[in-house]
């Protein structure tokens, strides 16, 4: 039995004397599980930003940013899992595929596929550098190699790569 959502977000979390954490303040996906990190972030960016005497407008506008930044950034990593997909296997997938995204992600995607880089926005990103190359690489994104990787001596890039090899050895 499908089930049906609207995935979003509130315009302001916090507006007046009312602030909307976790799910209150926005749903994106029942596949995800970032609700319990949105609930924790929520409450201590309300707390640093909680008054000591009235609502201060700067207060409001900053935990507004904050929160949008967050749910957008999350929002990216989701839809990128869908969006670099090689299925069209059916309506759904071929859609997915071949969907318009937010600038912001196809903002990164064009440059990974250039360059292989990725850059974080931000210390408030739940999704790190290697989350995001895992999924990209995983879905089989074909990127340009880096133009730094030129500068690296043959003899380090191969002690480097024999190092991984032993992890890997040492915990199979």
């Amino acid at each position: 039995m499908p089930v049906h959502f609207r995935p979003g977000r509130r315009q302001k979390a916090w507006s007046g004397n009312v602030v909307a954490i976790g799910l209150s303040a926005g749903f994106l996906e029942p596949l995800e599980s970032t609700s319990i990190h949105l609930i924790q972030t929520g409450i201590f960016r309300l707390i640093g930003l909680f008054p000591g005497h009235g609502f201060d407008k700067a207060d409001i506008e900053e935990f507004n940013r904050q929160t949008l930044f967050e749910y957008e950034d999350i929002r990216d990593f989701i839809i990128a899992h869908y969006k670099v997909t090689n299925r069209e296997d059916t309506p759904f997938w071929s859609y997915l595929k071949h969907m318009q995204v937010p600038d912001s992600l196809s903002q990164r995607l064009a440059l990974f596929e250039s360059s292989a880089r990725f850059f974080q926005h931000g210390k408030a990103e739940l999704f790190r550098e290697e989350s995001w190359v895992q999924v990209l690489i995983g879905q089989g994104i074909q990127a340009k190699a880096d133009p730094m990787v030129d500068l690296i001596p043959a003899a380090d890039a191969i002690a480097f790569l024999r190092d991984i090899e032993e992890v890997i050895a040492d915990n199979c």
